[in-house]
């Protein structure tokens, strides 16, 4: 299959895109440029200040909007971690929800929705990861030599 991935917000996000890309290209999926050429839909959210979860919802809803029948739209990362299930009503073209300690899961959400083709509610997986730890994926170097690293996973202030 192929994917279109953006990612929003934070240099974390950005690890964890290359996170997800890894997984998906090392599964035999290939990765493309323009969202009309995708079978999957991915769209990294980030949750932490109003403009950009505003951001996210409309990278979400244009995605929805354009989206084919056989395409399937993911909405992954801290938004979907925080407010999944307000995503999934405000953007109802969404078919999986995928939190910043479940990415690691991608493949596992892309197998489950491709066998239920004609479920009409969104794929949840949130909170705890079930399996693979996170520091068994191959990171990539971002910027040439160096590379992002990451220390955590989400956050637990509740910023204002």
């Amino acid at each position: 299959m192929r994917y279109y991935m953006i990612s929003l917000g934070c240099p974390k996000n950005v690890v964890d895109a290359e996170g997800i890309g890894v997984l998906l290209d090392t599964a035999g999926h290939q990765p493309v440029f323009q969202p009309e050429e995708a079978d999957i839909l991915l769209v990294n959210t980030c949750g932490f200040i109003e403009s950009a979860r505003d951001e996210s919802i409309q990278v979400l809803g244009d995605l929805s909007a354009g989206k084919r029948t056989e395409q399937r739209l993911f909405a992954v990362g801290c938004f979907a971690q925080r407010d999944g299930a307000l995503l999934a009503e405000q953007v109802p073209g969404i078919d999986g929800v995928l939190g910043t300690r479940r990415w690691a899961e991608i493949l596992s959400l892309v197998d489950q929705m491709d066998r239920q083709r004609t479920k009409k509610t969104p794929v949840t997986m949130v909170g705890d990861p079930s399996i693979m730890p996170l520091q068994e994926v191959h990171r990539v170097a971002v910027q040439g030599s160096s590379a992002y690293l990451k220390i955590a996973d989400g956050c637990s202030a509740a910023c204002a």
